[in-house]
């Protein structure tokens, strides 16, 4: 199964997207 590398990716793209939301 690939769900922690999925769980990294979706992890590091919420962090972009709420450092660019502020």
């Amino acid at each position: 199964m690939e769900l922690m590398m999925i769980l990294l990716v979706v992890a590091f793209i919420s962090g972009i997207l709420a450092a660019g939301n502020e």
